[in-house]
């Protein structure tokens, strides 16, 4: 979370939502936000928000999230594979 500039946000859990797909939730003060770490991005750098990511791959849990947009990240080093919403 430093490479984002968020270190002191609050974690309030997580959910793996694909095989290799894991949401993890934080919070601070009022606004919330979600870090999507996964094997694979294949979505497009260039979102139009608001943006709705959609989970539906296992049969008994689908999750659908409406976010407003990322949080820049300072080292795509460390942050390969994740993103980083405001929700």
């Amino acid at each position: 979370m430093t490479a984002y500039g968020c270190e002191d946000l609050v974690y309030d859990g997580s959910m793996k939502v694909d095989p290799d797909t894991f949401l993890y939730f934080y919070h601070k003060d009022t606004k919330q936000y979600v870090l999507l770490d996964t094997d694979y991005l294949g979505q497009d750098a260039n979102l139009d928000y608001p943006y709705m990511l959609d989970f539906n791959y296992y049969k008994d849990k689908s999750i659908s999230l409406m976010v407003k947009n990322n949080v820049p990240s300072a080292n795509n080093k460390i942050t390969a594979g994740t993103i980083l919403f405001e929700r």
